[in-house]
Formats: C-alpha cells, sequence, structure tokens
C-alpha cells in the first residue's frame, strides 16, 4: 500500500494516488516497448505509429501530474528519497525517455550506466540551485548598473549572502527566465544537466581558488621549494614604530633589536607590518618565511 505524505489533505493523498497510477500506466507502457522492440530499442522499427503515441502520451500525463506532485515538498527537495514507490521508479522511466529520444532522433544510445545523470539527485539539484544564486547575483548587478561580468580578481568571494540559499526567496525574486532552474517538475535534457553542472564546478572553482592557492603556496614554502619575499604581504611600518607609546612598539619582537638600528650582521632592520596587523623587523621576517613558516609568528595567521 503507497505511503501517503505526512499531513496530506483529502485533494494531495487524491492527488498522489493519481501519479502513481500515471506512473503505473507509464511503466506498463514502457516494459511493453522493451517486448518489442528490445530492452535498448535495438529494433525501435518494429514499434507501430500507435505504440509510440501511446508510450509518449502516457510518459506526457505522468510528468504533468508528477509536477503537480512534488510542489507540496517545498524546498525540501531531497525527501523524494523517502518515497521510494516513486523515486526509483521514476529514475528508471527517466533513463528509458532518454533512451528513447536518442534512438527516435537517430542518434547513437547513450552509455545508459556510465554516463547517465541522476537528475533528481542531490548534486544535480544542488547544481541547479548554486547557476540559480549566481545568475541572481548577475541580476542585482545588471538592476545596480554595474559590470555583470567583472574579473575574477574583482569577485567579492563572499558575493553570496545567506538570503540566496533561500530557494523560495530566489523563486520569488529570480527573473522569469531563469525560474525554470529552480522549477524541479522541468525535466532538464541530458545536455543542460551536464551545462548546469560544469557552470556549478566552475563557480566552486572560481570561488575556492585563492585558498587553493594560497594552500598551494603554503605547501611549497613549508618545504622549501619557493620563497616569498615579505613584500608580497607586508607593508612598512617604520612611522608607527617611531612614534609608539612604550619602548616596546620600536623593538622587533623576535629579535629584540630596536627598529633602525644595525644588528648583530651590521644591517639595520625596517619594521613591517603583516596583514594580521603585527610588526616585526624585516630580516627576522624574511628568515621565518624562509625556514619554511607559513604564519604569522605571533598570532599564526
Amino acid at each position: 500500500m503507497a505511503t501517503p505524505l505526512p499531513g496530506s489533505t483529502a485533494r494531495e493523498t487524491t492527488r498522489n494516488s493519481t501519479v502513481r497510477l500515471r506512473l503505473s500506466k507509464a511503466l506498463d507502457m514502457m516494459e511493453m516497448i522493451k517486448e518489442k522492440a528490445g530492452d535498448h530499442l535495438e529494433h525501435f522499427d518494429r514499434l507501430h505509429a500507435r505504440h509510440i503515441r501511446g508510450f509518449e502520451s502516457a510518459v506526457k500525463a505522468f510528468r504533468r501530474q508528477y509536477r503537480r506532485f512534488i510542489q507540496p515538498f517545498g524546498d525540501d527537495i531531497y525527501a523524494m528519497s523517502t518515497l521510494p514507490d516513486i523515486f526509483w521508479p521514476e529514475q528508471s522511466l527517466r533513463r528509458f525517455t532518454r533512451l528513447w529520444s536518442y534512438v527516435k532522433e537517430g542518434r547513437a544510445p547513450p552509455r545508459l550506466h556510465s554516463t547517465c545523470i541522476c537528475l533528481s539527485h542531490s548534486h544535480a539539484l544542488d547544481a541547479r540551485i548554486e547557476v540559480a544564486r549566481r545568475l541572481y547575483w548577475v541580476q542585482l548587478r545588471e538592476q545596480a548598473g554595474e559590470d555583470p561580468y567583472p574579473e575574477v580578481q574583482e569577485l567579492n568571494m563572499e558575493r553570496y549572502t545567506q538570503a540566496y540559499r533561500d530557494i523560495g526567496f530566489l523563486r520569488q525574486e529570480l527573473d522569469e527566465k531563469y525560474a525554470w532552474l529552480l522549477d524541479f517538475g522541468i525535466i532538464l535534457t541530458y545536455e543542460t544537466a551536464l551545462v548546469v553542472h560544469a557552470l556549478s564546478h566552475q563557480m566552486e572553482d572560481i570561488t575556492t581558488w585563492p585558498d587553493k592557492v594560497r594552500h598551494l603556496r603554503d605547501r611549497a614554502v613549508a618545504n622549501g621549494l619557493v620563497t616569498v619575499p615579505i613584500e608580497d604581504f607586508t607593508t612598512n611600518a617604520m612611522e608607527e614604530t617611531q612614534g609608539g607609546r612604550s619602548t616596546e612598539d620600536d623593538v622587533c619582537s623576535i629579535c629584540c633589536i630596536k627598529y633602525g638600528q644595525a644588528n648583530a650582521d651590521n644591517n639595520t632592520e625596517l619594521a613591517v607590518k603583516t596583514e594580521c596587523n603585527h610588526v616585526f623587523g624585516s630580516d627576522c621576517l624574511q628568515n621565518w618565511v624562509n625556514t619554511g613558516h607559513c604564519t604569522c609568528p605571533m598570532c599564526r595567521g
């Protein structure tokens, strides 16, 4: 016996029963097609026009009802997997209809088990949401008269606020031409799904690229493969240290020698400030980095 959704009304229960009925009819037609044309439609030419119309009509009727069926789930798009009597048969029908479209159009059949994307899988849905968030960000920049596609180095990596993560908010605010991304009743073609996935991965690479570069640099420095000049992450702080209120302000915390005064090597150290606002002698800090340290000597930041 089919399990109704928690808290379902009588109307919703009827709708749920209808979608199961439509799915059952579509699956029956699918099995009939397989008996006549083979599991991989290798004998598609054996099908009569009435078989083709019957199968496509059954699938279309199911899709219409299925779109209404998933609406009560709201933003809990992953809850579909809790209804295995619909979720898994629907996936089977989805894969077969994809094969059907390829064969009917005379194209080489796809390799179902190796390249087919499960279009209701959480990763596929996440990709659609991420791309929708990106498009909403572009939409806001266009409305503000800003360049919607700035250079990577100009991007604010925290550009997506928490509000952008709310699917209901996005559905309400996103331009109508992009609304299909968040309408999970719309079944994407395989090719469209690939594009959405590619965009999602590219966006992830862009937003995480600075952290990846920093990680690689730190690894290289720690293993003595490269030397990073401190000028890349410090600023001159001589004026600041000369006006210090205590004697500690004008003394390097590593070698304890006053800034601007000759050290044991007869060199005069300049005061430099790190990105975390800690001041050290330039020579001492450079030696610290050269010995494989990737963090601030004071806060390890």
